[in-house]
This record gives structure tokens, sequence and C-alpha cells, in this order.
């Protein structure tokens, strides 16, 4: 076995884990199996709309995910962003199995790819699992999700 090397420190501006560290590998590393891992094998990491609605720091660089229930939309607006790129957003409410609610902002393809859903006029509930999405927070009091 080579030499051990220290993990760099990485300042990325979104992050999947809380962490300060990545590891980058090359043709030259050697991968072995773990039996029994000491670290969790979870694929999603959800938080719950309590958890974001009373955080007291919501770092924007934490991506997290959210299973929730559709239970209200805004109609869908165009958007020019900064860089004068046309897309369009749509605000849609989701609600927990606590009834605690939330607004969160969907861009673009995201928006053509819901709107069928909620537009079919189908009693069901739209269920949705968002992944990779982060918090923000305007004037300290109510909090939305949006997708990165």
């Amino acid at each position: 076995m080579g030499k051990s090397k220290k993990v760099p420190a990485v300042n990325i501006f979104f992050q999947t884990i809380p962490s300060q560290w990545i590891l980058t590998f090359s043709h030259r590393t050697t991968v072995n199996h773990i039996q029994e891992p000491s670290f969790p094998l979870e694929a999603f990491r959800f938080r719950t709309i309590v958890e974001l609605l009373n955080a007291d720091k919501i770092h924007q660089s934490n991506l997290f995910d959210v299973i929730a229930e559709v239970v209200g939309k805004e109609d869908p607006r165009d958007l020019v962003t900064t860089k004068g790129k046309e897309t369009k957003h749509l605000v849609v409410v989701l609600e927990d199995l606590e009834h605690k609610k939330i607004d969160c902002i969907l861009f673009g393809k995201m928006v053509d790819q819901i709107l069928p859903y909620l537009e079919d006029g189908t009693v069901e509930p739209v269920i949705v699992l968002l992944q990779f999405f982060k918090a923000i927070r305007w004037n300290g009091i109510s909090c939305k999700i949006g997708l990165h």
C-alpha cells in the first residue's frame, strides 16, 4: 500500500453534505471493499418542514431532500435571469404529515415536469420527493426551498 495523503480542504459553494473535505480519485487510486462500514449508507438527506422553519441558521451551501404533498400552487411565471436567459418559475405549497406547510420554488424544466400532474384534474394527492434543494429565509420569518 502506498503513502497516505492528507485530503485537502475545498471551498465549494454548494455541498451535498456538510463537510469541508472532498475526495479526488485518479487512475492510481486503490479501492477496498469494507464489510461493515462505520458511516451511514442512506441515499437521501431528508429534512422535515419543521426543521427548516425552526432552524436558527440555514446554510445555503447545504443541500437536502424533502418529501411532501403538493397542496397548492401559484400560476407559472416567465423570468429573465441576471444573465439574460429566459426561463420560468413556479411556487408550489408543500405539506408534510404534521400539516406543516412551506413554499417551494421550481425553475425551468422542473416546472414543465410537474405541471401535468398538478393540472390533470385527478383527486389523488401529488407526492413529491425533492432532492438537492436548498433553504432560503427572507426577513428572518419565512422559509422557502428551491432547487439548486
